[in-house]
């Protein structure tokens, strides 16, 4: 089979094209039900559907923990509390597990200098009695605890600039 001339920066993906030209794998192919973070992330100026469908942007419905990669040199970017919090929800359940939590203060520490925390307090102070972070539940925690500069989020007019 010979080589697409391209390599791996051919936006073909045509499954013709495909079959006849061989492609090198490229960081964009992820695993299935996983997609890689795009590295321009929120500044993407992309419409393409096969973009939209193969990377992931700040303020897509699957930009979670779990089912976006990134490469070694990038991160998880946030627009908003809301998308920090809906980060660490992969399963939309709208609460944060104990797990889930302790990941999103790592995540939190990496955002703002942070005290040391200790996550069993503060897991404590943060769920009480429930056993789960509703996201009410975080903003007034981190609202006291966190400088995070970054807007609640859920402005109507905060529909993500990106049509996905």
């Amino acid at each position: 089979q010979p080589s697409c001339k391209w390599g791996a920066e051919c936006y073909n993906h045509d499954p013709e094209h495909r079959r006849k030209f061989a492609h090198p794998v490229a960081m964009d192919e992820a695993p299935a039900g996983k997609r890689t973070a795009c590295k321009y992330g929120s500044k993407c100026y992309q419409r393409d559907k096969g973009h939209l469908a193969r990377f992931a942007h700040p303020g897509d419905r699957n930009y979670r923990m779990g089912l976006v990669l990134f490469p070694e040199d990038q991160s998880p970017e946030f627009e908003s509390m809301w998308q920090l919090f809906r980060f660490h929800d992969p399963d939309e359940s709208g609460h944060l597990s104990k797990d889930e939590f302790a990941m999103l203060l790592k995540q939190s520490r990496k955002l703002v200098p942070t005290p040391t925390l200790d996550e069993p307090e503060v897991w404590k102070d943060v769920s009480g009695d429930h056993g789960y972070v509703s996201f009410r539940m975080f903003t007034a925690w981190a609202s006291k605890h966190l400088e995070l500069d970054l807007p609640l989020g859920l402005e109507s007019s905060d529909a993500s600039s990106r049509p996905c």
